[in-house]
């Protein structure tokens, strides 16, 4: 499965919930709630509602590995399967306002990191892993030239020299290359998945261009215009 098509099914997420026999339904059924996660958050601003929700959880006894869905879920980190156990208890609960859809945009997400070390956990069983591990991992086979370019390729945020932990990167990001599309001589296309502030989870088409720097490209984000982006690129070794 491609990096895009597993961001799919975060837009489209697909919860299925058991209800029980009750006044209202007097045969248990099961019914299909369909969501979407698409938002990029950090943790820290959702601490107190985490907190909130986690101690509705012990309370009416689940279990530690639902605690953890739902802890992740708040934090950005959550896989597809995780969101959806996250989204299941909440709705168990009844432990959100009017709309469920307002309360997973303002609570639930995604961060950069958590993104990709999902897809690579769900689909090739890689750990967790930092954004700099992901280089460090992969520098050995720096993509040098446009030739070198493969899909699922990670790209890391670095300042124009190349340095990724350096004072001139604005902030660390990472994301995936969905596709790579078209090479010329002086400018590389590729299809990027990726979840980044103000914009969330998205894909977009990206220009690479190459610098003085080898191994350092500039890169042209049509969903955040920036001309200080620069990266380095790498190869997800497990």
């Amino acid at each position: 499965m491609r990096p895009s098509r597993y961001k799919a099914q975060y837009i489209n997420l697909r919860v299925n919930m058991v209800l029980h026999q009750s006044t209202e339904h007097p045969v248990s059924e099961t019914h299909t709630q369909n969501v979407c996660i698409n938002s990029y958050l950090s943790g820290i601003s959702n601490i107190n509602e985490k907190n909130r929700i986690i101690g509705l959880m012990r309370r009416y006894g689940y279990s530690s590995n639902d605690r953890v869905c739902m802890s992740k879920a708040f934090y950005g980190k959550a896989s597809v399967r995780q969101c959806q156990k996250a989204v299941a208890v909440l709705i168990e609960l009844q432990a959100y306002n009017n709309n469920l859809q307002e309360y997973y945009n303002t609570y639930f997400g995604l961060d950069c990191s958590g993104f990709v070390n999902c897809y690579f956990n769900t689909m090739h069983g890689i750990g967790e892993r930092t954004i700099a591990s992901y280089y460090h991992h992969g520098r050995r086979n720096v993509r040098d030239n446009f030739s070198d370019f493969k899909n699922n390729d990670i790209l890391v945020w670095c300042d124009r020299n190349g340095a990724i932990n350096s004072r001139g990167v604005s902030a660390q990001h990472i994301a995936i290359i969905d596709r790579v599309r078209e090479i010329a001589t002086d400018e590389l296309r590729a299809t990027v998945v990726e979840s980044t502030g103000t914009v969330g989870l998205v894909e977009s088409i990206y220009i690479f261009f190459k610098t003085r720097e080898n191994g350092v490209y500039r890169v042209y984000r049509p969903l955040k215009p920036n001309t200080h982006n620069h990266v380095r690129v790498v190869p997800v070794i497990s």
